[in-house]
């Protein structure tokens, strides 16, 4: 069951303010704790009981939720997907995967 394309679309946009420098007095780098070059954690994440600044996704260390809506967010805020898309996109590569998904495809380069 995945959340909502609101509920998504809402955390992706959360996640936006609370890394960019509008959100004053707080500093959370937008780093993606479950991105391993190009494989996408939709689980425990090693060495995940040492916190360490970015976005995580409960899973990554004790809970079982959260995970997907980090690839969203990740989808809207990184590989630049409209909203529609990035929900898509989220949902098809989630479909079946156990461990990580690849993003190799979707990581931004460097012009």
């Amino acid at each position: 069951m995945l959340p909502t394309p609101e509920q998504a679309e809402a955390t992706a946009r959360l996640i936006g303010w609370l890394t960019s420098p509008a959100a004053e007095g707080l500093s959370i780098s937008r780093t993606w704790r479950g991105l391993d070059g190009a494989r996408f954690a939709m689980g425990r994440v090693a060495d995940g009981d040492h916190r360490r600044p970015g976005v995580w996704a409960h899973h990554y260390f004790h809970h079982a939720d959260g995970a997907w809506l980090v690839l969203y967010a990740w989808l809207r805020l990184e590989a630049g997907l409209a909203a529609c898309t990035a929900y898509e996109e989220a949902a098809r590569r989630a479909t079946g995967a156990r461990r990580s998904i690849d993003v190799a495809d979707l990581i931004p380069t460097v012009a």
